[in-house]
Order: C-alpha cells, then sequence, then structure tokens
C-alpha cells in the first residue's frame, strides 16, 4: 500500500497543526537572576571591604606594637628613635598603599 491510500482511509478533519510554545525571550531576564546578581555583587563588595578593614587594622596593630617595641628599645637616644619611628611610618604606607610609590624619598 502507498502513503495515499493509507491516508484515504484514515479520518484526519479533527488533527490541527502542531503548535509549538513561543521561544522564551532573553531580555528582560526574569526577576530571579536580577535578585542573584544583586545578592552576588552584595557579597562580592562585602568580602573586598572586609578585607581591606582587616589590611588597615592590621597595619595599625603592627604600627602600634613597633612603637612600643621602639620606645622601650631606644628610650635613652631621642635621635634614634625619632630615625627608627620614620622608618617605622615608611614601611606601614608600603604596607597599606603598595601599589604608590611610598618607598622613594
Amino acid at each position: 500500500m502507498i502513503p495515499q491510500q493509507i491516508a484515504q482511509g484514515l479520518d484526519l478533519s479533527g488533527l490541527r497543526d502542531i503548535h509549538l510554545p513561543p521561544v522564551p525571550p532573553l531580555f528582560p531576564l526574569p526577576a530571579r537572576f536580577w535578585i542573584a546578581s544583586a545578592v552576588l555583587a552584595a557579597v562580592a563588595c562585602a568580602v573586598v571591604c572586609g578585607v581591606k578593614f582587616a589590611r588597615r587594622l592590621t597595619a595599625r596593630k603592627y604600627a602600634e606594637r613597633e612603637i612600643d617595641r621602639l620606645e622601650k628599645r631606644f628610650s635613652k637616644n631621642d635621635y634614634r628613635l625619632a630615625t627608627e619611628i620614620c622608618l617605622l611610618m615608611k614601611r606601614v604606607a608600603m604596607m597599606k598603599h603598595p601599589e604608590t610609590a611610598t618607598a622613594t624619598g
């Protein structure tokens, strides 16, 4: 049997064309995407700020401990104490701002 003869014996009048669902749009993006993006950006910002804050505290604590140690060590020699504190200030500046050229001058 050929396909035309098969189709003549069947009632195909009740069949309809295939209906495909619409393609989901790429824009505007769904709300959950924007919420996830906002949460991710907030977490990244919090991490960056936290690292900077911890680094600043670390440099400050280091400087305070070092100043106490220098005062005990050079309590009799004011000139040497001033020189060492100047060097300490330069080291702390390089710790806090490594991208700048604080080592010169």
